[in-house]
């Protein structure tokens, strides 16, 4: 005989559970908006940017220094033996400036190239002071170098008073040297860095403008 006990009959099972209602669905989540996007040259100069400008920085410093000590002696000599403090103009400026460039490329000629490389190497020295002394004149920069040194040799040499005037024309030339130079080596810094990273930010911008300029042209003819 058949054991049907553990069999349920049909009318003996348990109801199914009602479904579940249905959820409702989820409201769409807004998406950001999109980044605008930055064209090539932006891109390409904005990640450099400021490591270029601190070499081209550093790199003009380097060089208004060497070409500012000099001027800074010289100008510093004056004002210390100087009966009219603060008269020299700045032809002395000129002259010196002009005096080292022409030097520098004198040298670099004729390391490279000889008599005719010393003769070529004086004229582009010459051109290149000229051109560099064009665009200092045009930001005051002989005259506030220039005052820079009157006023720390005339703090410097205030108190020469005492002894012969040999020796104070003595006392004040060394210490006008000294201090000259001092203050051609800081400004000279000063003066080369902002030229160099003002030269170099300039023509970074002018790049961008026109690589931006051509991204774009190129991007709208797609």
């Amino acid at each position: 005989m058949i054991n049907t006990s553990f069999v349920t009959p049909y009318w003996n099972a348990a109801p199914a559970a009602p479904a579940a209602p249905a959820q409702p669905a989820a409201p769409a989540q807004p998406q950001p908006p999109a980044k605008e996007e930055k064209g090539i040259g932006r891109r390409l100069l904005e990640l450099p940017r400021t490591v270029i400008e601190g070499a081209a920085g550093t790199v003009g410093g380097v060089i208004g220094t060497a070409y500012h000590i000099l001027p800074g002696t010289v100008k510093g000599v004056a004002e210390g033996l100087a009966t009219y403090k603060g008269q020299g103009g700045t032809g002395w400026y000129t002259l010196t400036l002009l005096a080292e460039t022409v030097a520098t490329g004198a040298v670099i000629g004729g390391m490279t190239g000889g008599p005719a490389g010393i003769a070529i190497g004086a004229g582009v020295g010459l051109v290149g002071g000229a051109i560099y002394r064009f665009l200092e004149g045009r930001a005051d920069v002989p005259e506030r170098f220039a005052q820079q040194v009157e006023t720390k040799v005339g703090e410097a040499i205030a108190d020469n008073t005492e002894g012969t005037k040999v020796k104070i024309a003595v006392q004040s030339m060394t210490e006008g040297a000294i201090v000259g130079t001092s203050v051609g080596f800081n400004e000279g810094w000063n003066i080369g860095w902002d030229a160099g990273k003002g030269t170099v930010s300039g023509i970074m911008d002018v790049t961008y403008g026109i690589a931006e300029g051509i991204y774009e042209a190129v991007r709208g003819k797609k």
